[in-house]
């Protein structure tokens, strides 16, 4: 049976229905979201912790963070390793030559030979001011710089050739006289000029006469080797294969000496050179000089080019000059101290002599 509902209680009746409707909806739980077939599966597998777990974010983010900010501190030190370094190379490149030039330089005296009777031995000695010397630096430099020079003097000196034999070191190492003697002399040498060099050091320049009565080398040396010497008078030409004509030329010429030009054949000087021709003759020695004569002024004088040779020194204004044709050494040993010239020109340098005596002068020239 039906029951008839008015208007006021239909509407009631409606809002009633929707506040139902509103509490149910509030209550009910949530709805399951419409997805495909196969979406549960995925949705399955994001959710399980096994598959990402939280845990392994710190332990794989965690080493790499030390090394990150470690790394920068080796980086630093190594790069400020070589730029120290390289400082101190560019400070040895810069020094070192200097130093290492100074001493190639001074390394050896020098024996003047071409200087005629003034001929010498020199040598350059170096010194350094020792550090924080203050004031004293330079008078301590200069010792050391005489010190440094006496020593290259000595050696300088005992490697003199006395002859085609013997160098002065021989004669210091069997007699302790000549020792003596050497030593005295290197002590006696004299300065000649000294002062100070860029970088600091201090250099002596240091002098000692070849020739001379005393206080020379020649004085100590000479005095040895003649002991083994027998005084010869110069040889005299009986037969010659000169041309007349020319032999009398030439003793009508008045030669104020005889120049021997033995350019670029080695040449090396000597206190005692020999002229020979190529039969073996003997035309100069010291066995033919007066042995004071050679100890003051030498037996020879020496040129680098024949113009120094002919210019009016030794050899005079009108030299006679003669071609060498070989350089020798004595019996027992190739020093090549010693000219060779041909019969010929062994005979016009005698011929020479007995006119104007220029042997006996010892006005003689070698070219080397």
């Amino acid at each position: 049976m039906m029951k008839k509902i008015n208007g006021k209680n239909l509407a009631a009746a409606i809002m009633m229905s929707m506040a139902f409707s509103f509490t149910c909806a509030a209550n009910a739980p949530e709805a399951a979201p419409v997805v495909p077939e196969n979406a549960p599966a995925v949705a399955a597998e994001v959710a399980v912790p096994e598959t990402a777990p939280v845990a392994i974010a710190p332990e794989v983010t965690t080493p790499e963070a030390p090394v990150s900010e470690a790394a920068p501190k080796p980086v630093a030190k190594e790069v400020a390793a070589p730029v120290a370094a390289t400082t101190v190379a560019v400070q040895v490149e810069v020094k070192q030559p200097v130093v290492q030039e100074q001493k190639e330089v001074n390394a050896k005296g020098i024996v003047n030979w071409e200087k005629g009777e003034k001929a010498d031995v020199e040598a350059i000695g170096v010194g350094l001011p020792p550090e924080n010397a203050g004031q004293r630096g330079t008078a301590l430099a200069r010792r050391a710089a005489i010190v440094d020079a006496y020593r290259i003097l000595a050696e300088t000196v005992q490697g003199v050739q006395i002859d085609s034999e013997t160098i002065l070191q021989d004669l210091v190492v069997v007699d302790d006289s000549v020792k003596a003697k050497v030593n005295a002399l290197v002590k006696g040498a004299h300065v000649v000029d000294e002062g100070v060099n860029e970088d600091g050091s201090y250099y002596v320049r240091m002098s000692i006469p070849m020739f001379g009565k005393e206080k020379s080398v020649a004085a100590v040396a000479l005095p040895e080797v003649a002991k083994n010497v027998v005084p010869e008078p110069l040889p005299k030409v009986t037969e010659t294969v000169l041309p007349k004509a020319e032999v009398k030329e030439i003793k009508k010429v008045k030669y104020t000496g005889v120049v021997v030009d033995a350019d670029n054949m080695g040449l090396e000087a000597t206190f005692a050179p020999v002229i020979y021709d190529t039969n073996g003759r003997v035309v100069y020695g010291l066995a033919n000089l007066d042995k004071d004569k050679a100890i003051s002024e030498g037996m020879v004088g020496y040129a680098n080019v024949i113009q120094d040779a002919t210019n009016g020194n030794r050899a005079g204004d009108n030299p006679l000059v003669v071609k060498a044709v070989a350089v020798k050494g004595g019996k027992n040993s190739v020093n090549p101290v010693n000219v060779v010239v041909s019969v010929e020109d062994a005979d016009k340098i005698l011929l020479a002599n007995e006119n104007t005596q220029m042997l006996n002068a010892a006005a003689v020239v070698f070219v080397k």
